[in-house]
């Protein structure tokens, strides 16, 4: 999904960068009819190592996401109710 999210060509702006060769790789992109609202993926070291699992011992990931918004933002995308969110009234 954060693919998609990222690929979608009507962001007000975007981002990418390569910090250390590949050591931290990031790329990011603002939301148009909300401004304050952007998508990040980050590359780590290629791949981070995913332990405390008994199900999936070796569990490994190659990217990590977030998300940032406004209060308000969040509170229209969770309508503020039903959710385990932070921001849920």
């Amino acid at each position: 999904m954060h693919r998609k999210l990222l690929a979608a060509q009507n962001a007000r702006a975007r981002v990418k960068g390569d910090i250390g060769g590949g050591a931290f790789v990031y790329e990011g992109a603002q939301g148009v009819d909300s401004p304050e609202m952007s998508i990040w993926i980050f590359h780590l070291f290629g791949g981070i190592r995913v332990s405390g699992d008994a199900a999936e011992p070796d569990a490994m990931t190659r990217v990590v996401g977030g998300v940032t918004a406004s209060q308000r933002v969040l509170r229209l995308l969770d309508d503020g109710q039903g959710s385990d969110s932070p921001t849920a009234a």
